[in-house]
């Protein structure tokens, strides 16, 4: 629902390091003083899986031995389920770290050619990791629809409503693993693995 928010904001802050000079005026997102030295949207930690999952039940399960009482596709799918949560969330970490990395860019400072460098790499990396954690996310979704472990619309429905309160139009609803891999959703300078 976010990628292209996280995206785009990527987007102007690769452009704008491409400018010449060593002269750099910072860019701090628009908002209360608690984001005042933000350079990247919170869109990184939101929404978190935890919101649609929780996996003490699952550890609990593991442990006792009831899943051996459990039909074989339910348990797959529910092991496939907390597996792509473990994942999804050590993306999030990541990506958590590199945004840590430019939020100097929220403020107005001098860069040389070298540091500019950096900080266009951490952004691509950023950039990765955004359709990495999108089509996984999609891929999550679709694969524990086909196991029926989903959550309910209105669920969706209520993150879709947060989303745009929190960065507008460029929130989208969910549609398709073909959609994430879409230009306009993510990155056209990196390509998923695989």
């Amino acid at each position: 629902m976010i990628s292209g928010c996280i995206r785009q904001r990527i987007a102007r802050l690769e452009s704008e390091l491409e400018r010449p000079g060593i002269a750099w005026v910072g860019d701090p997102l628009p908002g209360g003083d608690e984001k005042r030295w933000s350079a990247l949207p919170i869109a990184f930690k939101f929404p978190s899986m935890e919101s649609f999952y929780t996996s003490g039940h699952w550890q609990t399960a593991l442990g006792s031995g009831a899943l051996a009482h459990m039909p074989d596709g339910e348990r797959n799918g529910y092991s496939y389920t907390y597996q792509a949560i473990a994942d999804i969330e050590a993306f999030s970490a990541q990506e958590d770290t590199l945004a840590g990395r430019i939020q100097p860019l929220a403020r107005d400072q001098r860069l040389d050619p070298q540091q500019r460098v950096a900080f266009e790499a951490q952004l691509a990396s950023l950039d990765h990791l955004n359709v990495v954690q999108t089509v996984y996310s999609r891929k999550f979704l679709e694969g524990t629809r086909r196991s029926g472990i989903v959550p309910r619309p209105q669920e969706f429905d209520a993150v879709y409503r947060s989303a745009l309160a929190e960065y507008g139009a460029c929130a989208s609803r969910l549609g398709s693993t073909q959609d994430a891999l879409s230009p306009d959703n993510n990155a056209t300078k990196v390509k998923p693995e695989g």
